[in-house]
């Protein structure tokens, strides 16, 4: 167990850059996660509306259509912490 506990450390670690202070690496980074939270909140959008058609035609999707909806929240979630942690590293970095 205490494997997975490093692997988990090691992979945050890397998802936000910790060990990285230089801004050619960084800034590119930023775009990257700032197109996927675009991307990512498109397709909570896209989840919102077919919800709302499958309600109005008395639709019930299967199990699959919950479970891509679930991992699509833990994306948003990773990816909005994943910025909220770079910024507050360079913040705090560069004071």
């Amino acid at each position: 167990m205490k494997g997975f506990s490093r692997l988990g450390e090691l992979w945050w670690q890397g998802i936000t850059l910790q060990h990285v202070s230089h801004k050619g690496i960084i800034i590119p980074y930023l775009a990257f996660l700032f197109v996927a939270l675009l991307f990512e909140l498109f397709l909570a959008v896209l989840f919102v509306v077919s919800c709302f058609i499958f309600y109005v035609n008395h639709y019930w999707p299967t199990a699959p259509f919950y479970i891509g909806a679930a991992v699509l929240a833990l994306l948003i979630g990773i990816t909005i912490s994943s910025v909220l942690v770079i910024f507050q590293k360079n913040t705090n970095g560069s004071k």
